[in-house]
């Protein structure tokens, strides 16, 4: 049994350094690599597989083995199985794109309503065009990221091109390391069965709206309520109040849902001679029906004349 063990530690290196590998040429796209590694990936899990099998045997050999030993053994191989899997899938369909003749692509024109050519073939060329690289969005597992993160992985997750073992693939790269987001979603095996039980776990989670809604309402008072308030630059002062505003217009809590006690707040928080100046505008003659409306108008005057 050490013997074996022994063994399957240097294919498991082995097999982890060539995956590695492999997995950077898929982010490059250099399919002549890609194809070479693959190859070698295959050999490795076979030798892997191998071994697998000969300490399993020896384990049901043996009427004195430990289950629980074994069933960790087995959960540990599972776990490269996936990964093969995983990249080998990848691999495969990177390569199936590469190795497609430009001329089977099929070019259909249609007539737009002004009667000219449209190329429907435009989108699926795109896709053979050598774009810079996409960066991955990361959530770090803070209430107050998730709706700039979901922003950009919505489009993977709305992508019906890619499969769920890729989305699962995308879903755990993204996820910060360390966080708690990223724990949440190794907690699942790493196969496209769990993408959907992951993400809505993540959601749960993360993206309750009345969770986010408390967090930017109480970063807003806290902003407008703030002993340094009356000391930062009128523009920082109104993108702080702005972007958190957008943040809450985005879940669907408008301005006349909490201008009422907004209003006061923010007017406070300006600095005397802007007091006056708000006083003497237009702006503050015509705020009878939109107060926080109007007061933010005129800041964002100031802004863009100072």
């Amino acid at each position: 049994m050490e013997s074996a063990k022994l063994r399957r530690t240097i294919f498991r290196r082995n097999f982890s350094k060539c995956s590695n590998q492999l997995e950077e040429e898929l982010e490059k796209g250099n399919d002549v690599l890609i194809s070479a590694l693959l190859e070698k990936f295959n050999k490795h899990y076979e030798e892997l597989s191998n071994i697998n099998n000969t300490i399993l045997n020896i384990w049901l050999e043996d009427e004195n083995h430990n289950e629980h030993d074994m069933n960790a053994d087995l959960d540990s191989n599972e776990e490269y199985e996936n990964r093969y899997y995983i990249l080998k899938h990848r691999s495969v369909k990177i390569l199936n794109i590469c190795n497609t003749p430009a001329s089977s692509h099929k070019d259909v024109s249609v007539r737009d309503s002004d009667g000219s050519k449209s190329n429907n073939s435009n989108k699926s060329r795109r896709r053979y065009l050598k774009l810079p690289k996409f960066e991955l969005p990361t959530f770090d597992g803070q209430i107050k990221n998730w709706i700039g993160f979901w922003a950009q992985f919505r489009k993977i997750n709305d992508d019906n091109e890619l499969d769920n073992d890729d989305k699962m693939h995308y879903l755990l790269q993204s996820m910060e390391k360390g966080s708690l987001a990223r724990d949440m979603v190794e907690s699942f095996p790493p196969c496209g069965e769990n993408y959907k039980k992951a993400l809505e776990h993540l959601k749960e989670r993360f993206a309750k709206e009345e969770l986010i809604i408390d967090h930017y309402v109480r970063e807003l008072l806290q902003l407008v309520t703030g002993k340094n308030t009356s000391k930062l630059p009128i523009s920082s002062l109104y993108d702080k109040i702005m972007t958190r505003i957008m943040a809450l217009e985005s879940l669907g809590l408008t301005q006349d849902k909490y201008s009422c006690f907004l209003f006061p707040l923010v007017e406070s928080a300006l600095p005397d001679d802007l007091i006056r100046a708000w006083n003497r505008s237009q702006f503050c003659k015509e705020k009878r029906e939109k107060p926080l409306s109007m007061l933010l108008q005129f800041l964002r005057l100031e802004v863009v004349m100072s």
